[in-house]
């Protein structure tokens, strides 16, 4: 595969990898508006604080699965186009488990009512994705 295709599919998947975490980051912002009275004055939590808590347990686990899945072993022997097609998947659904983990956490904050408990979720999936984003040194076995 020559350089600028290459290149063009590495933008592509880092372009979804990106607004994958951007939606994390949109949904953060207006969870954390609206549970620390910003958007809706009078917001009141329909879940108990400790039943939130222990519910958010759930959102790391998905995390670490979309890491786990994401640093899965792609067969080196593979032909360039099913590489490349693997790679991309793998980045694709590890990047959907974390953001389906961060969603989950920041759902459970917006019903808990806990703003600063939605900046903690989003720390934490901003790590986690961080941890499995697109490398571009990972597509350079493909050039020919």
């Amino acid at each position: 595969m020559d350089k600028a295709a290459l290149d063009a599919r590495y933008r592509i998947i880092l372009t979804l990898w990106a607004s994958l975490l951007g939606s994390v980051t949109l949904v953060t912002g207006v969870v954390y508006a609206i549970t620390s009275g910003l958007l809706v004055p009078d917001w009141s939590s329909t879940v108990a604080p400790r039943l939130a808590a222990t519910l958010l347990l759930l959102c790391p686990v998905a995390m670490a699965g979309g890491l786990v899945y994401r640093k899965g072993n792609i067969p080196r022997g593979s032909h360039s186009s099913d590489y490349l097609a693997a790679y991309q998947t793998r980045v694709v659904v590890a990047g959907a488990l974390q953001e389906g983990g961060g969603l989950l956490g920041l759902v459970i904050c917006l019903l808990a009512g806990q703003p600063d408990w939605a900046l903690g979720v989003w720390a934490i999936t901003a790590v986690s994705m961080g941890l499995s984003r697109p490398r571009r040194k990972e597509l350079d076995r493909l050039r020919s």
